[in-house]
């Protein structure tokens, strides 16, 4: 914080994950420490805006990352397959999906985050933008 206050302000984005806006059964665990870091970015947000440190967060989807593409990960999501892939996984969800995707790849985050670091965001803080394919707009209140 000193450095961004000397500096007259500044951006710190989080990432958090779309299923910690909804809760989720299969990575509950997970889910939670990315509650804890929406909480956190708000928190953040109401602490340090005053000093033009503008604090917010990207939620997205389903990335392909290596976190993501592992086998145990894979079976969790799809637990009757034998053997999924992570193409099998993004070709389940798709169809669920207002867009017609399944997943996301890293620079689709990438630029979300950017956004955060332009000027139509000055004066946003303490926000949650959701990245997931339209899936957010039927489980977030």
């Amino acid at each position: 914080m000193p450095h961004l206050r000397a500096a007259g302000g500044g951006r710190i984005i989080y990432i958090s994950l779309g299923l910690a806006r909804t809760g989720n059964d299969i990575f509950g665990v997970y889910g939670q420490t990315k509650w804890a870091v929406n909480g956190f970015a708000k928190s953040a947000a109401l602490a340090y805006s005053r000093d033009n440190i503008m604090c917010n967060v990207v939620a997205p989807g389903l990335v392909r990352t290596p976190f993501a593409e592992n086998a145990a990960v894979l079976s969790a999501i799809m637990p009757d397959a034998d053997n999924p892939t992570f193409d099998d996984v993004s070709a389940m969800l798709e169809p669920f999906n207002p867009i017609p995707v399944g997943h996301l790849e890293a620079q689709d985050i990438a630029q979300s985050v950017m956004f955060f670091t332009t000027e139509a965001t000055k004066n946003m803080t303490g926000e949650v933008l959701d990245v997931s394919y339209g899936s957010a707009a039927s489980g977030i209140g």
